[in-house]
């Protein structure tokens, strides 16, 4: 198979005149700085936007629907940042594991007794009571609302030896395994959809599906692909952008059409109906997301010379966005305390208290992990070792 992206080392091909030239595909990638940081910033808007309105509210629940495609995006730069760092290398699965559960499994204890004890101290229970809630909300992942990420990551980590090897092993079929994990993945997600609606029995799973890891396989499955086949996919976009962008925005957009015909037909839009995260609809919303990132990382990455200020902020804000997502829910819940609870804020009307929420918990959660990651807590607290000094873009 002929590509005109470059491999490996090799130069790439000459731009043609009034283009960007290609991405680079080694080193550093600036697009997923991009992709990161953004998909960062809508995570805090779906619970800002959540918390800030009832729980009823079409208007904002269309809106977490657009937005929860962060989970899977999520897990595809997972498996992508994991294969892609290790496809032309030897793993050590103990070196790995060491590394990478020291990363994320330091922070997610940490932050579970830290949120466990800010919702002790905002309603207190007895001794006995408290001891039990942390301990389950430990092993569940459930100490706060966000902590199941870090509790899937581990699992994704556990089993990426076993998943890199079946990766390499059929890296020539990879639309054969994309295809066979989307059907699996809809399965899945289409059985979950009517447990929660009453359709079905509910079982053990669809109780904990949310913090398991096959409700997000194709996510980390399609990452890693990526990440094998990253010169051919880069050339595509390269030479196709606008028909990956018209692909994207359809596949948003007729989403979007299914929410509002779930609405007509009578389902309810809060979380366990219309505009629920695992569901058939949303396979198809969150690819559609995922590809306009890439898209938008890809043209970033072609223009990163131009702005080199820009590049390094986004660098900066890519290695601290890891600790804004441990702090912002504690941050956000300040801020709904003190004049921005919904439905009915005291200090701001809606819908701006929603953009408040949102703008302010970015603002105070990057704020407060500028400071953190100065000082010998940095990696219990945002899953980063101090640095020497601050991070610079690299050529």
């Amino acid at each position: 198979m002929t590509t005109t992206a470059p491999v490996g080392n090799s130069p790439a091909p000459p731009a043609a005149a009034g283009t960007l030239p290609p991405p680079p595909t080694r080193g550093h990638l600036d697009q997923v700085d991009l992709f990161r940081v953004l998909t960062f910033a809508a995570v805090v808007a779906v619970h800002a936007t959540a918390f800030t309105n009832p729980s009823d509210s079409q208007a904002a629940n269309a809106l977490g629907f657009l937005l929860h495609f962060t989970r899977e995006a999520f897990f595809v730069l997972t498996g992508f940042v994991l294969v892609y760092a290790q496809k032309d290398r030897s793993l050590q699965p103990a070196q790995f594991w060491r590394r990478r559960f020291r990363l994320i499994g330091i922070p997610y204890l940490t932050w579970s007794v830290l949120y466990w004890g800010y919702g002790l101290l905002m309603a207190p229970r007895p001794a006995g009571r408290a001891a039990s809630d942390l301990f389950w909300a430990v092993v569940g992942g459930h100490a706060e609302y966000h902590l199941y990420f870090l509790m899937v990551s581990m699992q994704v980590y556990l089993v990426f030896p076993v998943l890199l090897w079946a990766l390499r092993r059929t890296r020539h079929r990879p639309w054969l395994v994309l295809g066979s994990v989307t059907a699996l993945q809809l399965v899945l997600v289409g059985w979950l959809h009517a447990s929660a609606g009453g359709a079905v029995p509910t079982g053990w799973y669809a109780r904990y599906a949310y913090v398991l890891l096959p409700s997000y396989l194709l996510w980390v499955v399609a990452g890693g692909l990526l990440a094998l086949h990253l010169p051919v996919a880069q050339g595509f976009a390269h030479r196709h952008p606008r028909l990956l962008v018209g692909l994207g925005a359809a596949a948003v957009a007729a989403s979007l059409g299914w929410y509002v015909r779930d609405l007509l037909l009578g389902q309810s839009s809060v979380d366990t109906a219309a505009s629920a995260v695992l569901q058939p609809i949303m396979v198809l919303e969150s690819a559609g997301a995922v590809i306009l990132l890439a898209v938008v990382g890809m043209r970033w990455a072609q223009a990163r010379e131009r702005h080199p200020r820009l590049r390094r902020a986004l660098l900066w804000c890519s290695s601290a966005s890891f600790g804004v997502y441990l702090i912002h829910p504690l941050i956000l819940d300040v801020l709904l305390r003190n004049g921005l609870h919904g439905p009915d804020p005291t200090l701001v009307p809606q819908p701006w208290a929603s953009v408040v929420a949102w703008l302010l918990t970015l603002a105070g959660s990057v704020a407060v992990v500028a400071v953190i990651r100065r000082t010998p807590a940095s990696l219990p607290l945002t899953g980063r070792s101090r640095p020497a000094r601050e991070p610079a873009a690299r050529a």
